[in-house]
């Protein structure tokens, strides 16, 4: 049974976390002091200091990969263990240079020193063509100008380290940067561009997405990252929320349900017994009503660690939908992981895209010897002076089984549809004497994916049967009125071999009104017509939805449905065996599932 991602993860609106924000601010600011937590200073979480205009031209157009640097601990059991401060305020530096530091005892740091675990790291990345830029601490200011010398842009926060967040989050302020590309990255691990650029190479294929990110497996406690919170890109010019009121509405909210409304005190969370919370009553008698570290819900309660993820999961999530989403599925996609899935289900039903592969340029460019799985087998494409020595289409021939032709272009395609037009008298003369490109917009009627203009075209061979009986139909109106495209919910409803079988049972080609596809159906049948050359026909890769409810469908039919449909229900019925086919086929830059 399938299960909304609502049930696991709610839903905060812009206008809820507005509301709260101009409603509860003080309230929270009193209840924060009231509880000996004034110092999060939470009306300025996300107040930086105003880049100049130098720095804004430096962003614009560019592609960013923005960072949060503070000093924090690294576990919820060490969160008091802060570095020790000067009289102004400042993480002294010996800090940042002593190992054993006790923010990092019990964890992986402990032997290492925080400017070795963060500093360095970062420091040490290749950024190539991305511009860095990095969201610092008020107590670590003084690193500014080490960061600024090796051409980072350096964006100084007004609020000092505290725990987790807000420092975690202060990365996210990059949603609303003027910038070609934002993408996020952790400050614990060396920045790979080869890695940003496969993420942002989603938003490049799909001009109209706003978020790219890659699909996550659930933990063993059953939570999932909906949107990791680093490796994953934005368009800023998408973007229709302020970062920063959104975040801070959010802590509020949050900070708001602690100990209130929700009374989760008496409500065993994440496995803990009752008897670890205090009552409400044991509670009131304290100095501090509010709950002890031990009784926040961890991961949850800010400033905690994941608190940032939270507000991924449920803000920023659900503000990407109509197709404002593309999801990486890679290796990731678990059949049993009930999260996962419906994330899966809520990006197919919100328009939303899910690609199977990056685009392939990081492979080519990337020296070393790669093996790509094909239908057939795998293949090892093999490198050369640094660059690989097949080109894209022999990895697309890997994966798909296509047999390449001939090289082709988007302006042949439309030369060779408005002949087909042209010759069946459906161009208007008034246009006929209009370039080949205003004719093909005005004659096209459909037949154009929004990348066929930037994607690599082929002519291509379909030698296998197979592949032809799994084109995936046209669905509308008409097909599914005349009894072709039947059964909808059922997988595969649209594969070329099951609307074949639907119209063979229907007796269909006595019953139907279209007389071309009962003239290709003779014409076939007699051998005056191959489905080759003019009588090609053009295919490219399915979209999220279209591969989701056909998940063997591999390409689908852009031109071409009848004069398929006539040969595949000549070759289920015995009349015909399969005889090569030929296409049009358009590549995107990445191939969608």
């Amino acid at each position: 049974m399938s299960s909304s991602i609502k049930k696991f993860y709610p839903s905060y609106s812009q206008r809820l976390l507005e509301a709260v924000l101009s409603d509860y601010l003080s309230d929270v600011e009193n209840y924060l002091g009231e509880t000996g937590r004034g110092h999060y200073n939470i009306a300025r979480s996300f107040q930086f200091e105003e880049p100049g205009g130098q720095v804004r031209a430096r962003l614009r157009g560019r592609k960013v990969c923005c960072m949060s640097l503070f000093f924090k601990a690294a576990t919820h059991s060490r969160y008091k263990n802060q570095p020790a401060k000067d009289p102004n305020g400042d993480v002294q530096v010996q800090e940042l240079h002593a190992a054993n530091h006790p923010a990092f005892e019990g964890t992986h740091r402990y032997n290492s020193t925080f400017y070795r675990s963060y500093i360095e790291r970062i420091m040490a990345s290749r950024f190539e063509d991305w511009q860095p830029v990095l969201f610092l601490a008020k107590d670590l200011h003084y690193l500014r100008r080490e960061f600024e010398s090796k051409g980072w842009i350096v964006i100084q926060m007004v609020h000092s380290s505290v725990a987790h967040s807000p420092g975690a989050m202060w990365r996210y302020l990059g949603f609303n940067l003027d910038c070609k590309c934002c993408y996020f990255h952790d400050t614990d691990s060396q920045f790979s561009a080869r890695r940003a650029d496969q993420i942002a190479s989603l938003l490049t294929l799909h001009p109209s997405a706003t978020l790219a990110r890659s699909l996550q497996w659930s933990g063993q406690s059953g939570e999932m990252a909906l949107i990791l919170g680093h490796d994953f890109a934005v368009n800023p010019k998408r973007i229709d929320f302020d970062a920063a009121k959104m975040m801070l509405g959010y802590a509020v909210l949050n900070i708001l349900l602690e100990d209130r409304v929700n009374n989760f005190c008496v409500e065993p969370r994440r496995g803990r017994e009752t008897n670890e919370i205090a009552t409400l009553a044991e509670r009131a008698k304290r100095e501090h009503f509010g709950p002890t570290y031990q009784e926040r819900v961890l991961f949850k309660c800010y400033p905690y660690y994941c608190f940032d993820e939270q507000w991924l999961k449920e803000f920023v999530y659900y503000q990407m939908v109509n197709g404002k989403m593309v999801t990486f599925q890679g290796d990731k996609r678990q059949p049993v992981d009930e999260i996962q899935s419906a994330d899966i289900e809520f990006q197919v039903k919100n328009g939303n895209l899910l690609a199977s592969s990056f685009p392939l340029l990081d492979r080519l460019n990337g020296g070393a010897s790669q093996k790509v799985q094909g239908r057939n087998g795998s293949c090892t494409i093999g490198s050369r002076g640094g660059r690989a020595s097949v080109g894209k289409r022999a990895l697309a021939q890997a994966r798909t089984g296509l047999r390449t032709v001939d090289e082709a272009s988007y302006f042949d395609y439309q030369k060779w549809y408005l002949g087909r037009e042209l010759a069946k008298q459906r161009i208007r003369s008034d246009l006929r004497v209009q370039p080949v490109e205003q004719m093909f917009e005005c004659a096209h009627s459909g037949k154009v994916r929004e990348y066929f203009s930037v994607g690599k075209w082929s002519l291509v061979r379909m030698d296998a049967q197979r592949d032809f009986e799994q084109l995936i139909f046209l669905d509308d109106a008409q097909t599914r009125e005349e009894g072709l495209v039947i059964n909808v919910e059922r997988p595969n409803y649209r594969t070329l071999l099951t609307v074949a079988n639907n119209a063979i049972n229907s007796d269909y080609i006595q019953r139907c009104s279209s007389a071309n596809l009962k003239r290709y159906y003779e014409d076939l049948k007699s051998g005056r017509l191959r489905i080759m050359k003019e009588s090609r026909i053009v295919i490219c890769e399915p979209n999220g939805l279209e591969k989701f409810r056909n998940p063997e469908g591999n390409y689908y039919i852009v031109d071409g449905a009848a004069r398929c449909l006539a040969y595949m229900m000549l070759i289920v019925s015995g009349q015909l065996q399969y005889d090569p086919i030929e296409a049009f086929y358009c590549e995107p830059a990445g191939h969608l599932c």
